[in-house]
């Protein structure tokens, strides 16, 4: 099989990209027995388990780096890739090769086509596989949605990690804290240490409880202290002085600070702290992680941020300040499943600028004539709505030197830049080739 032929067999599967809710399917029933047809991959790599709206991903991306950096051979499995399905399973920072994906995906296709997974599920198998296939020592498996019936809650991990929890795909989750943050508890395990970032009393509370209720051990996660001359990380093994962040935003702080706790239980003790000091200021390379206030061009200043609802979009605009002399643009499109009016609300009250991307070849996009009219109801002037390298371009052709450009709203925005846009490097090694 070729790659062509594998990536166009897994994009026939249901996509929750495309049809939303239609595609996702709860039940592990079809995980497990796909699994064991596969040899059980998924219990032959140990791994910390990470969920959360905002977040799992850097924290995720922490941990790996931490991970590899203390010498373990790391697997990171996260979703959604930008540019090339491999990025959602990486060891070492490093994309699953075409020829892997090709050859897997030949092997699996009887199985896909008697068990008819979701994309989510096969992909899910397909890390699972890699990961046990190429020797990895450890890995980190970021939740896809929820956490009680995501495809990935077949694992017993060393730890569960729980990042910030906020109102996200309240149709399937629930429209409360208390019971979004229950489906992200269901990672829990009897005696499996757990870890939540510190946030709102009411998630803490139903974290705590759905913890105590299945016996797994449960600890709280202060964001990281700031220090004269970085950030101080308090845990419950040691203390971790002056570490610079390798990804920008105050709210780093706390999923750094919640990757460290679970790095330490994983390898039972306190790890080294220039192993933690290197992996934190590096993470970006040592993990393979993108489009997390990235900055993609200094002259002018471009930042390329996938922050998808209201806590995520208002983090990214606290780091991304109007500079001195200068206006902050935003290049903004949006799933029309998400808070659309929460995230309008918080760029009417940003002081930006705003251009509409056109999403219209996406089933599950909010179409670009009904943003425009959002905005323009918000008290924006929008201009037409336009794909995310004609922004780019306009930007650098119209940007005062002091300009800043916010790209940002969704997976889908952010994966519309590619390696051929002049002046951005912003495609992966994988996707390149």
């Amino acid at each position: 099989m070729t790659y062509a032929a594998a990536e166009a067999l897994l994009l026939a599967l249901p996509r929750f990209a495309v049809q939303g809710v239609d595609a996702f399917q709860p039940g592990l029933d079809r995980m497990r027995r796909m699994l064991a047809a596969v040899g059980d991959p998924h219990r032959a790599v140990p791994c910390l388990h990470v969920a959360g709206t905002n977040g799992k991903g850097s924290t995720a991306s922490f941990a790996a780096a931490l991970l590899t950096r203390l010498g373990y051979r790391t697997g990171l499995h996260t979703s959604p890739h930008l540019w090339y399905v491999g990025e959602r399973f990486r060891l070492d920072g490093v994309p699953a090769p075409e020829a892997w994906m090709a050859d897997a995906v030949g092997r699996c296709t009887a199985l896909f086509d008697s068990e008819r997974p979701s994309y989510f599920e096969a992909t899910t198998l397909l890390a699972f596989l890699y990961f046990a296939e190429a020797g990895a020592t450890a890995s980190v498996i970021e939740v896809g949605l929820g956490g009680r019936w995501d495809a990935t809650n077949v694992v017993t991990p060393r730890a569960a990690l729980v990042a910030t929890v906020g109102l996200d795909h309240t149709d399937l989750l629930g429209d409360t804290l208390d019971a979004i943050a229950r489906e992200k508890a269901g990672i829990f395990k009897p005696g499996v240490p757990a870890f939540a970032l510190d946030q709102t009393d009411e998630a803490l509370a139903a974290l705590r409880e759905t913890a105590e209720a299945v016996g797994a051990p449960f600890a709280v996660v202060a964001p990281a202290l700031a220090s004269g001359h970085g950030l101080t990380v308090q845990t419950a093994n040691a203390r971790y002085s002056d570490l610079a962040l390798g990804l920008s935003g105050a709210h780093q702080r706390g999923n750094a600070a919640l990757a460290l706790a679970g790095v330490e239980a994983f390898v039972g003790n306190a790890v080294d702290e220039e192993a933690v000091r290197d992996a934190f200021l590096n993470v970006a390379r040592l993990s393979g992680l993108r489009a997390r206030l990235e900055t993609v061009s200094e002259s002018p200043h471009i930042v390329l941020d996938v922050a998808h609802n209201p806590d995520g979009l208002a983090a990214a605009l606290a780091a991304t300040p109007p500079p001195p002399g200068g206006r902050r643009t935003v290049l903004f499109g949006t799933m029309a499943d998400k808070d659309v009016d929460g995230l309008i609300d918080l760029l009417a009250g940003s002081g930006s600028d705003v251009w509409p991307v056109d999403l219209d070849d996406t089933p599950r996009a909010l179409p670009s004539s009904e943003l425009i009219a959002r905005l323009r109801a918000a008290g924006f002037d929008p201009p037409e709505a336009m794909r995310v390298p004609d922004g780019i371009a306009r930007f650098q052709a119209t940007a005062h030197p002091d300009d800043l450009l916010l790209v940002v709203g969704s997976f889908l925005v952010a994966a519309q830049i590619s390696v051929s846009n002049a002046g951005l490097s912003l495609a992966s090694e994988a996707s390149a080739s």
